[in-house]
């Protein structure tokens, strides 16, 4: 199995024409069926999120997506830390089993919640995920590993396209 994943970057204050352009980007240089699509949005663009999946379904057609906003965004060798930007990542991941769910953070006299894990079986969500993600100390990848273990950069599955640089 070949992993393909390809980057597109827009910094257009239109928050459509800067998902479209950073979609079609994208999905010209995957060159293959979209099997993830993960979204990073700037601060000015995070009001127009049912345009934005709109756009982005439109150019890529991924089978699953996961989108975020982010007060800066690292894509295409770049990092945007001020202003509008727009980053899509999207793989091709033939025969991948993949699953993605919702999830909200909400602030309370507390600290920090993270809902919607309630409703994840425990098989699929394990003792705590957020404590054993919190755990790791080094830059985590797509596989969920951490880099010092058996990644794709390491030789475990050929991956083409662009990848994080801390690969």
């Amino acid at each position: 199995m070949t992993v393909t994943i390809a980057v597109g970057l827009s910094e257009s204050f239109d928050a459509v024409e800067a998902f479209s352009e950073a979609s079609r980007d994208a999905a010209r240089k995957l060159d293959a069926p979209c099997d993830l699509c993960l979204l990073f949005a700037g601060a000015p663009h995070l009001g127009h999120g049912k345009w934005i999946l709109s756009t982005v379904h439109e150019h890529l057609e991924p089978r699953h997506l996961i989108g975020c906003g982010a007060g800066g965004v690292v894509g295409a060798g770049r990092e945007i830390e001020e202003g509008p930007a727009a980053v899509v990542w999207a793989a091709s991941m033939p025969g991948a089993g993949i699953s993605t769910h919702h999830f909200e953070v909400e602030q309370d006299d507390e600290g920090f919640r993270v809902l919607g894990l309630e409703s994840l079986s425990e098989e699929r969500r394990g003792p705590n995920p957020a404590a054993a993600q919190a755990e790791r100390n080094a830059p985590v990848g797509p596989t969920g590993r951490r880099r010092s273990e058996s990644t794709p950069c390491a030789g475990q599955w050929p991956v083409r396209g662009d990848w994080p640089r801390w690969c």
